[in-house]
């Protein structure tokens, strides 16, 4: 099957389309992509607004430390990495690992404002990661 190359594509695309082809295209290409902790890390820091130097960080406000737990949490349950590799990535021990799946698991459950934001962020996985994530949470 032969691929095309994005120049390709975009000329053959009409000018009052291109927007759309873009975010189509880029979405498409991120599902591809998917698959590694790295990717994961850019969508959830993408996803909650905060960079990876802030969630590799020692800040414990709310707005780094959920996403944090979320990248721990999630690429525990996908990849089934070591805990010590999970929090050596953010700079954090294992326990910190096993803290963050559970408190992850629970927002899930328990707070509604969380839930939402969470599947809005599994909804934008590749499949593979999208079927781990909701046995992890129960869906």
């Amino acid at each position: 099957m032969k691929r095309y190359k994005y120049e390709d594509l975009l000329s053959m695309v009409k000018e009052e389309c291109v927007e759309e082809f873009k975010l189509a295209y880029d979405q498409i290409h991120d599902l591809e992509n998917g698959g590694t902790k790295e990717w994961m890390l850019d969508r959830i820091c993408s996803h909650f607004g905060v960079s990876q130097d802030q969630i590799k960080s020692k800040k414990k406000n709310e707005e780094v430390v959920f996403p944090r737990q979320v990248f721990m949490a999630f690429s525990k349950v996908c990849y089934g990495d070591s805990l010590k590799s999970i929090g050596t990535i953010v700079g954090r021990d294992h326990s910190t690992v096993i803290y963050a799946k559970r408190a992850v698991q629970n927002d899930y459950l328990c707070v509604p404002a969380r839930r939402k934001m969470i599947r809005g962020l599994i909804s934008t996985f590749p499949t593979s990661e999208m079927v781990a994530i909701s046995k992890y949470l129960g869906q």
